[in-house]
């Protein structure tokens, strides 16, 4: 009895180290990668995510794919929080988002004229 309480809480534990399916690739896109990786290789791209948590976990796992594919990844994220930027179920972006999206158009033009 003792063993299969040890088995148990061992298997408990081990469940909680695995990734929330969240923080994954869908596997839709990571294919794409796959085929389009010749493609892509070293061109500029710009993350913005969208969430009621700004999509952060996703534009963290989309620039370790980027930099995996060797793409010229920006600095600058854009993230739109949908519990804010959505009210009376009309997307309303906050002020500041735009000229966030300017930035980032900027930066990613820039990585483009870099050789």
């Amino acid at each position: 009895m003792t063993c299969a309480r040890g088995r148990h809480h061992e298997a408990r534990n081990q469940h909680r180290n695995h990734p929330p399916r969240q923080r994954r690739t869908p596997a839709a896109f990571k294919n794409a990668a796959d085929v389009l990786y010749v493609e892509w290789n070293g061109k500029p791209v710009g993350l913005v995510g969208y969430g009621y948590g700004g999509a952060k976990r996703s534009i963290q796992t989309w620039r370790n794919v980027t930099r995996a594919l060797r793409m010229k990844t920006a600095k600058k994220t854009v993230n739109f929080y949908l519990g804010d930027e959505v009210v009376a179920a009309t997307f309303t972006p906050t002020d500041d988002k735009d000229s966030d999206l300017r930035e980032l158009v900027e930066e990613v033009l820039a990585l483009n004229d870099e050789k």
